[in-house]
């Protein structure tokens, strides 16, 4: 759980108007993290209350990191602040 917690909280570091490379690491981390907790771990089953907030932020994660050909686009202020919104 530790782990989920920094990788959310590195999420405020993620900058709008600079590539989706350069923010990459903090969005996969948080990606991968989210799946772990909510697809892998023995919480799993007891994180009801978070688990439509943490499905709305992985979508976000996901939507901006895309399929990975488009690493080179600028992260956009609204992109930045939607995926805050589920903090």
């Amino acid at each position: 759980m530790f782990d989920v917690a920094n990788a959310i909280d590195d999420l405020e570091k993620v900058e709008a108007n600079k590539s989706v490379k350069d923010n990459w690491f903090r969005l996969y981390e948080a990606k991968n993290q989210i799946e772990a907790v909510f697809n892998q771990s023995p919480y799993s089953t007891h994180l009801r209350v978070s688990r439509d907030t943490g499905g709305e932020l992985h979508k976000a994660i996901t939507d901006i990191l895309g399929d990975g050909s488009k690493n080179d686009r600028m992260v956009e202020e609204f992109e930045v602040r939607a995926g805050s919104g589920n903090l």
